[in-house]
């Protein structure tokens, strides 16, 4: 991912043995140093296109994590500007554990905590 907006897929595995089924929107915060926002940045769910997708053991499903960067001269939310998170935590709807990942490096966010329609969000569950 460069400037601007760009994707990245969250895959998710059913790591059990027995099916399940993921339903709706995976929460995401974006974790990293401090800013005038504070260190956490938790993504807008975008609650379009959800549908049940079950899961046989071993299978997995992805959500799209959609990430607005920071380009020459953008300013976020309170004056944040050039913002690099260290990690990613995400839990599946209806879990109680989730996990952490490590954010790409070098790729920024523009942070948007007060707006109304921000620039990055978490998309449902889709298959494969």
């Amino acid at each position: 991912m460069g400037g601007g907006q760009g994707w990245l897929p969250l895959i998710y595995t059913n790591t059990s043995d027995r099916p399940c089924v993921l339903r709706g929107v995976p929460g995401a915060d974006l974790r990293g140093p401090a800013d005038p926002n504070g260190p956490v940045y938790p993504l807008f769910r975008q609650r379009t296109g959800i549908q049940d997708v079950r899961l046989r053991p071993g299978a997995n499903a992805s959500a799209r994590l959609v990430v607005l960067s920071d380009q020459d001269g953008s300013v976020g939310s309170f004056g944040s500007r050039n913002w690099t998170p260290t990690e990613l935590a995400s839990i599946p709807p209806g879990e109680t554990t989730g996990f952490t990942l490590p954010w790409p490096a070098g790729v920024t966010v523009l942070r948007q905590d007060s707006a109304t329609h921000p620039g990055s969000w978490i998309e449902a569950f889709a298959a494969g």
